[in-house]
Parts: structure tokens; C-alpha cells; sequence
């Protein structure tokens, strides 16, 4: 009977072990897909920006209206960027 009580508790140690094991690159997984989501939603947002920006630059040199197509091009890419950002986070 001695002899079973031990093979129960080293198996229940090896149990517990396997476990702290398994459970270590589920969180390390976790933490890269909330770092691949995070760069996502930087990406997304600067993307939004530079195009806007890069738009609106480019009316004013064709319109001749310097600081305002400028600033309506960043205000709709920053608009962009958050709206792209909002239904990524949805999905």
C-alpha cells in the first residue's frame, strides 16, 4: 500500500510539472499576437496619415492652396487610420 501512495504523489508531481510546462508557450503565443496587433494598429494609423498627408500636399501644389489641403489631407487620413483601426479590432 506504501508503495502505491508513492507512485501517486511522483505521478502527481510529474502531472503538475507537464502542466507548468504546456501552459508556458501559450503565453508567449498570446504575447505575440498582441505584440502582431499592436504593430497592426501603429501601422495602420501612420498609414493613414502619410497618405493623407501625401494627398493633400499634393493639391495644394496643384491648386495653389498651400496649408489647407495640407491639413484636411492629414484630419480624412487620420479619420482613415482610426476607422481602419476600429474594424480591425472588431474582427
Amino acid at each position: 500500500m506504501k508503495m502505491s501512495k508513492n507512485k501517486h504523489n511522483d505521478l502527481e508531481e510529474r502531472l503538475n510539472a507537464a502542466k507548468a510546462r504546456g501552459s508556458q508557450p501559450q503565453k508567449k503565443h498570446q504575447s505575440k499576437m498582441d505584440t502582431s496587433i499592436a504593430y497592426r494598429i501603429i501601422i495602420d494609423l501612420i498609414a493613414g496619415l502619410v497618405v493623407g498627408g501625401f494627398l493633400g500636399y499634393m493639391l495644394d501644389t496643384h491648386a495653389h492652396t498651400k496649408p489647407f489641403g495640407m491639413v484636411i489631407g492629414l484630419l480624412l487620413g487620420a479619420i482613415g487610420g482610426f476607422y481602419t483601426v476600429f474594424k480591425s479590432i472588431k474582427t
